[in-house]
């Protein structure tokens, strides 16, 4: 789908109509986006938790903190180990099933009973890759082109809450399906060498 991926390979330099990368070769793009991964919250900095090399929050299994017998921590900012001593990944997917596992934990702690600790398998992975196209990972097996992107649009289905907010949704795509989105031109008639200044300092008082 005129995708072309470079591995081994990053940017060093970003000019208005270029991208120079380290194997020498200077990529001409107007367009840039950045995608520069996740990292945790600021504010875990400044809580004096126990935390990793990345800066995440360290927890037991159970989801406790490491060292701290009534402290919790869930979701991205947070780490837990699986059985086999790897952290499962910041997702969504892993965030959500911590939630209800952590609030019976606490309610197991202030009833004296005993803690279960956090255990997950993912359900799946789903990339959108273009119009009426995604790769999907569903238990172990792959899925690509149209299919796949079926089974992304059912995912997202499932997980609205309400049924008002899942018929919501399917009027909105059966609407796509039938009047195809319209493109627009973004009107900037600015110099590009305009764009390339500094804004001007403000002062914040």
């Amino acid at each position: 789908r005129g995708v072309d991926i470079r591995t081994k390979t990053t940017v060093t330099e970003i000019g208005a109509d270029f991208a120079q990368a380290t194997d020498g070769e200077r990529i001409p793009t107007r367009t840039v986006v950045w995608a520069a991964g996740i990292a945790p919250s600021p504010m875990v900095k400044v809580l004096g938790l126990p935390t990793n090399e990345k800066g995440y929050i360290e927890c037991e299994r159970d989801l406790r903190v490491k060292g701290l017998e009534n402290v919790w921590a869930i979701g991205d900012s947070a780490t837990v180990l699986n059985p086999e001593g790897k952290p499962y990944g910041p997702t969504a997917q892993n965030a959500s099933r911590q939630g209800p596992l952590c609030a019976r934990n606490i309610v197991a702690t202030l009833s004296g009973e005993e803690l279960k600790p956090f255990e997950f398998s993912p359900l799946g992975n789903f990339a959108a890759i273009g119009h009426k196209q995604a790769a999907a990972q569903v238990f172990g097996r792959e899925l690509r082109g149209f299919l796949g992107w079926v089974m992304y649009r059912g995912a997202y289905l499932m997980k609205m809450p309400t049924l008002k907010l899942k018929l919501r949704l399917i009027g909105d795509w059966i609407g796509e399906l039938l009047i195809p989105h319209e493109p627009v031109q973004v009107g900037v008639h600015d110099e590009r060498a305009a764009l390339n200044e500094p804004a001007p300092k403000a002062s914040l008082r």
